[in-house]
């Protein structure tokens, strides 16, 4: 059987005891404090990373709101070139219309003064044909103003009526 002896239990307990002391004060303490900023570092990198997320997650809708903001602007600016655009188109459109009803005006003031000149010049021929006509059947010449204002006011009447 066993032999127990008391001294030999009493001196493994202090053995025991001691050995547990310093194992606590040499391993335990430092591992588990090691262990604490482990712990601490990794705790440390997440709540970083999180804060890194968020604030590109900002920085991205800021992005957003200021594309958004450039694209408006673009749009914007297109359509006032659009719309400066179409006024110089109808404003060269108008101008050309005023310039062609302007030239049109000035030739047809031009053909009628023309009309009128032609007109003129027929009737002073007419009215000299017509002198010269009643000389010979009369046999005298008609030299005279107020022959040719007879005939002139003759011609006058015939061409109104």
């Amino acid at each position: 059987m066993l032999n127990l002896d008391p001294w030999t239990v009493l001196w493994t307990g202090i053995n025991l005891v001691v050995l547990y002391l310093l194992m606590r004060h040499f391993l335990f303490k430092p591992v588990t404090a090691m262990m604490e900023q482990r712990t601490k570092a990794i705790e440390d990198g997440l709540s970083q990373a999180e804060a890194a997320k968020q604030a590109a997650q900002a920085l991205d809708q800021e992005n957003e709101a200021r594309l958004a903001q450039v694209r408006g602007q673009a749009d914007q600016i297109v359509a006032q070139a659009k719309l400066q655009g179409q006024r110089e188109y109808d404003q060269i459109i108008s101008s050309a219309q005023a310039d062609a009803q302007a030239i049109r005006a000035d030739a047809q003031a031009q053909m009628e003064a023309e009309r009128r000149q032609m007109l003129q010049d027929a009737q002073q021929q007419v009215a000299a044909l017509a002198l010269l006509a009643a000389a010979k059947v009369s046999g005298r010449a008609m030299d005279q103003a107020g022959d040719r204002d007879l005939v002139e006011d003759f011609l006058r009447e015939a061409g109104d009526l």
